[in-house]
């Protein structure tokens, strides 16, 4: 990926008018226009370009960067490398203000166009620049620009206008349009517009931005926080993976929060604070008590984790592997025990794991769907390593039965295939997918994931361990009841089914009066109880097809699909089947 400000430069160099930057950094991008102003920006003239940034209530003041020389604060104009910027803030430059003298509303848009126009003739003069030498060239930062031109077709035309001059004419002149979601260019503008992003910041800003307010409270504050003060340098990278995903700004305002609150760089309120922002994304950070104890079965499932775990470590790629590891589907019918198995899984990866609903990633406007899925695959990018977790996925990614949005399924299909296949196993984003009916995922998603499990309804041995899991958790001991019988009744129940039928003879004694459950309740319960294979045969039916053409594998050793054991009763799917 070309560094963005790269990217600035090339355009600048060729005379290109205009970039579109879809990032929520926006603080960040005046900090490195500014940057690159001092540094690469007199390249093509030989002069500092100014950095302009306009917004709707304002008009365009100038940025510049600041830094203390001797006593004084002054303007840096030239800088070689990053260590320059040390102690440096960027800020308005004061009295460079420019607006329309009458204020009224909207009045600021037509303002930016005829201001930008006419800026090659006003920085001559502003500047006092001598006949025959060159005036300072700009980058004009437009705020949410094109919510305002992109329908008004004479202010598009203005646009237009603008941009054919700059390119025509070579102006030194760069316009670049920032929003923090997709950048809707009208048609007629948009050959002239090149594309960016600004990603959020990766593990190693993070790390630079927690260093450095470190170590201003330890130089400026020193004594008055001894927690941070004792901080190490792996103190300090926990904080900083805490913070995966967050914006440099949202980064910076929950550890000043932490610091108000907590008087150190807490990173449990962190983890807190950063749950509650993550669901106003739409998405919810898993924090999963669940272990692989909790799952009942599904051995060769976590012989697989087992094996898969260790990818994630900078040894294993010492060691040869080239990437690490895409992610994991379950497929089975409700009720397996799928969703607690990912659960379970993300605790035993040890890596934050985000579950994504598949109605938040919908939208009904067009390109609406698209640009969700942009904004999760960006937070992926930033806080990797990661695991994303998608319940029931062909909701949002299996083949749709009547498709009428204008592409945006596979769109977004093409979105996910893309990033799993070019950036997924680089960064470390793992995804974790459950899913109903595999027949309804293309292939080409499904080769993309490394394990492939068919959570099939569990044998004798695995209700066994079902029974013993929930009996358990519910004050009730396996030993105190005939399990062989119970696990004979329960041929082809679900891990779920099990569940229910545990509750409904435990209620069956407790609304009675009785302090103890029987045998002959959970009986009772069993017989009221549907199982699962009588409602899912056929989708049971396709799965068991999927392993046996050696698409997936069984999770469990002795999948019901594969044995013959003896307790099982005669007319089962398997003998259907």
């Amino acid at each position: 990926m070309v560094e963005f400000t790269d990217q600035v430069h090339a355009c600048r160099a060729a005379s290109v008018p205009a970039i579109s930057v879809v990032t929520v950094e926006q603080k960040d991008v005046r900090t490195h226009l500014c940057q690159y102003a001092v540094t690469r920006g007199s390249q093509k003239t030989g002069v500092r370009p100014r950095v302009f940034e306009w917004r709707l209530v304002d008009g365009f003041k100038e940025l510049a960067i600041y830094k203390k020389v001797n006593k004084s604060t002054q303007i840096l104009e030239t800088a070689k490398d990053q260590t320059d910027f040390i102690g440096t803030k960027v800020e308005y430059v004061k009295g460079a203000e420019y607006m329309p003298k009458n204020g009224a509303e909207g009045s600021t848009i037509p303002f930016a166009i005829e201001w930008m126009s006419n800026y090659p003739q006003w920085s001559k003069k502003e500047y006092s620049i001598p006949e025959g030498e060159s005036a300072p060239g700009a980058v004009f930062i437009l705020r949410d620009w094109h919510n305002w031109v992109g329908h008004n077709k004479y202010l598009v035309d203005m646009t237009l206008k603008l941009f054919e001059e700059i390119a025509s004419k070579g102006l030194d002149m760069l316009i670049v349009m920032l929003a923090p979601t997709t950048i809707d260019i009208p048609d007629e503008l948009g050959e002239w517009v090149d594309s960016s992003t600004l990603p959020m910041p990766d593990q190693q800003g993070r790390i630079a931005q927690v260093s450095r307010m470190v170590n201003q409270l330890k130089t400026k504050r020193k004594g008055d926080y001894p927690l941070i003060e004792a901080m190490e340098q792996m103190d300090i990278e926990t904080v900083a993976t805490t913070c995966g995903g967050l914006s440099s700004v949202g980064i910076e305002n929950l550890l000043c929060k932490s610091i108000a609150l907590t008087k150190n760089l807490d990173t449990d309120y962190i983890l807190s604070e950063k749950a509650k922002k993550v669901t106003e994304m739409g998405y919810k950070l898993l924090t999963s008590d669940t272990s692989m104890d909790d799952v009942g079965g599904l051995e060769n499932m976590k012989e697989g984790v087992r094996l898969l775990k260790p990818r994630f470590s900078t040894e294993a790629k010492d060691f040869g592997f080239i990437r690490m590891p895409t992610g994991v589907i379950f497929a089975g019918v409700p009720g397996t025990g799928k969703t607690l198995t990912a659960k379970a899984l993300a605790k035993e990866l040890g890596i934050n794991i985000l579950e994504v609903a598949a109605h938040n990633l919908k939208n009904q406007y067009v390109g609406g769907s698209e640009a969700q899925v942009a904004r999760l695959l960006a937070t992926c990018r930033a806080a990797a390593p990661i695991g994303i977790m998608f319940d029931e996925a062909e909701k949002m990614l299996g083949k749709q039965d009547r498709v009428s949005d204008g592409g945006a399924h596979s769109a977004v299909l093409g979105q996910f295939l893309n990033f799993m296949s070019e950036e997924a196993g680089e960064l470390g984003v793992f995804f974790i997918f459950t899913a109903n009916d595999m027949s309804k995922f293309p292939v080409e998603l499904v080769r993309r994931f490394d394990l492939r499990y068919f959570v099939d309804l569990p044998s004798a041995k695995g209700r066994e361990a079902i029974f013993n899991i929930h009996l358990s958790k519910r004050k009730h001991s396996g030993a105190d009841y005939d399990l062989a019988e119970l696990v004979r009744l329960t041929n082809e129940y679900s891990g779920s089914d099990i569940e229910q039928a545990i509750e409904l003879g435990m209620s069956y004694a407790f609304v009675n009066g009785r302090k103890k459950t029987e045998q002959q309740d959970f009986i009772k319960a069993i017989t009221n109880t549907v199982p699962t294979a009588k409602t899912y045969s056929e989708q049971i039916a396709n799965m068991r097809r999927w392993v046996t053409e050696g698409t997936m594998v069984p999770a469990n050793t002795d999948s019901i699909s594969l044995t013959d054991d003896g307790d099982e009763d005669n007319g089962s799917l398997r003998n259907v089947i």
